[in-house]
């Protein structure tokens, strides 16, 4: 008899179960037209941010390729994914959930990821590497020019998330700007986590650290404008010291500096 029941319940569950993904595969390829995809994806931001998706291809298996979704402000693109592949597993839908698989290139490196969306809040994570920062070319506009490998990992917890990252091969050039120097060419490597809550970025432990130097970063960025920290520990070896002379204004005390950059980012 205990037997039978158990039969009997494992037979529900997979009638259950095959029924939600005969439902799910109906809607998805009848009542999920790639036009709908486009519009959500273009429709998830305000003004003046704007994305614009382009080659959308469905596939038979709960899953969409994008040839391109490009982000931008104004006239100005502030990054652009390629080859963006998304899948979701229809059997997340028993349990009241949808869950996606993401993977997506930008800057010549790669972004892999999972998100659970579950009564109305995501959760998820993944890792990115490989990215040339050099490439962004909202940085140019900053009057930030150089190179570098970003690599790192992501957690998302509702409205929020982190990011922990590092930079390797870090070659960029001095920054000469509205009175402000920053001696880049001299750092080799940047690290640390940035923390991103309601539309606020914080960043938590950021550092930089070179030839006979170092570096900390701390402060926010909201609505685009930045509040940031700059902390400059030049060492004995530094290889420059003349050039410290265009840091004085900031010197708060023997060797330690401190420049603040309030302004619009993007």
């Amino acid at each position: 008899m205990r037997g039978n029941v158990v039969f009997k319940v494992l037979f529900t569950l997979t009638v259950i179960f095959v029924l939600t993904i005969a439902l799910a595969f109906g809607a998805w390829m009848i009542a999920i037209p790639g036009s709908f995809i486009k519009g959500k994806i273009e429709s998830s931001v305000k003004k003046p941010y704007k994305i614009e998706a382009r080659d959308i291809k469905k596939g038979i298996f709960f899953n969409v390729t994008i040839g391109s979704i490009k982000v931008s402000k104004g006239s100005g693109e502030l990054l652009t994914l390629t080859d963006t592949y998304v899948s979701f597993e229809p059997s997340s839908l028993l349990f009241r959930k949808l869950k996606l698989l993401l993977k997506t290139t930008l800057n010549g490196g790669v972004i892999n990821g999972e998100v659970v969306a579950e009564k109305g809040e995501a959760s998820g994570g993944g890792n990115f590497s490989d990215i040339d920062v050099g490439a962004f070319s909202y940085l140019r506009r900053l009057g930030i020019r150089g190179d570098g490998t970003l690599s790192g990992t992501f957690t998302l917890e509702g409205k929020g998330g982190q990011v922990v990252f590092s930079v390797t091969d870090f070659k960029f050039q001095d920054i000469y700007s509205h009175g402000i120097y920053v001696p880049l060419k001299y750092f080799n490597e940047l690290k640390g986590a940035i923390r991103v809550e309601n539309g606020v970025l914080e960043m938590k432990s950021v550092t930089a650290t070179g030839k006979g130097i170092f570096a900390r970063v701390k402060g926010k960025v909201e609505n685009a404008f930045s509040d940031i920290t700059i902390e400059l520990m030049p060492e004995e070896d530094f290889p420059d010291k003349d050039k410290l002379a265009f840091l004085r204004q900031y010197e708060v005390s023997p060797g330690a500096y401190v420049i603040t950059v309030k302004k619009r980012l993007f």
